[in-house]
């Protein structure tokens, strides 16, 4: 497990807080020995009474998947939308979701992102 530099508690820390409130003292005098808030100690007297020692570990911050659902006609009218340079608001309410460039969804099936032509190459109408 790696401890970030600012983490203010460690394992090591949380069963010293859990171990001084069996021995009978207060959250807020807890907290105000290890220098946290008494939430904070209250937080990891709850994971180690319904996690038991294992709650003491660090949990993962990343989200766990996308809140936001879009089919497959959204992507495509949205990298379509994208791709001839549509403003933002016109993507989000002419495909209904927002997904710029499908970057994510397109790596993740192995595909190469699309090839704009740099500006040199476009067609300049005089």
């Amino acid at each position: 497990m790696n401890i970030h530099k600012n983490a203010r508690t460690t394992p090591n820390m949380r069963a010293l807080i859990v171990g001084r409130r069996q021995a009978g003292e207060t959250p807020r005098s807890i907290a105000g020995a290890v220098g946290v808030s008494p939430a904070t100690v209250s937080k990891w007297l709850r994971r180690h009474e319904s996690e038991g020692v294992a709650g003491f570990q660090d949990r993962t911050r990343q989200p766990h998947g996308l809140r936001t659902w879009i089919t497959s006609e959204q992507t495509l009218k949205t990298e379509t939308l994208h791709l001839a340079r549509q403003p933002f608001w016109k993507i989000v309410r002419e495909a209904g979701a927002f997904q710029c460039d499908g970057g994510p969804r397109r790596k993740s099936q192995g595909a190469e992102p699309p090839v704009r032509p740099r500006s040199q190459d476009r067609d300049h109408a005089l």
